[in-house]
């Protein structure tokens, strides 16, 4: 397990920049350029359609994926919580996070502009509606430090020997 960081002295914004590079440089983006079609098809319905359709999506993708994935959304979801001060709602999330996670195949260079609108909505989409598609963060466990080990006993009393 690793530690908390303590991140109360740094820029939001900078992690936030962090984030999004770290997003953005991935070779394959978190939601996977094969799949790229499937979501913003799913986009192209609505925000808040294409629910079923989206856990199957969200299935099919890598293991370590899927778990990164929860964790941001879940991330992201609860930034709903702190809209008043972030100005940030689900919406403004996903146009500042959509294009990062769903980018398609590198051949099709125009898609993403194309797509934009549909990019943004289905990412809205998962952000409002993360406890529903992702099986719950499960809780981090207890740390606890290891009992310490006994002190080890005196070492035998010597023999005395008068002399």
């Amino acid at each position: 397990m690793g530690r908390v960081a303590d991140v109360s002295k740094t820029d939001v914004n900078a992690l936030a920049g962090v984030l999004k590079k770290t997003l953005r440089d991935m070779e394959e983006p978190l939601l996977s350029h094969e799949l790229y079609p499937e979501f913003v098809g799913v986009g192209l319905g609505g925000v808040g359609n294409g629910l079923d359709r989206l856990k199957e999506l969200i299935e099919e993708l890598t293991a370590s994926n899927i778990q990164v994935s929860r964790y941001l959304f879940d991330f992201l979801s609860d930034m709903k919580e702190v809209e008043e001060q972030t100005k940030m709602n689900p919406e403004n999330l996903a146009i500042v996070f959509g294009p990062n996670l769903l980018q398609p195949p590198p051949e099709d260079n125009m898609a993403q502009m194309r797509d934009n609108k549909a990019i943004i909505t289905v990412v809205q989409t998962m952000i409002l509606h993360a406890k529903e598609l992702w099986p719950p963060v499960p809780e981090e466990p207890e740390i606890s430090a290891p009992p310490r080990p006994a002190a080890p006993p005196p070492p035998p009393a010597a023999a005395f020997t008068s002399g």
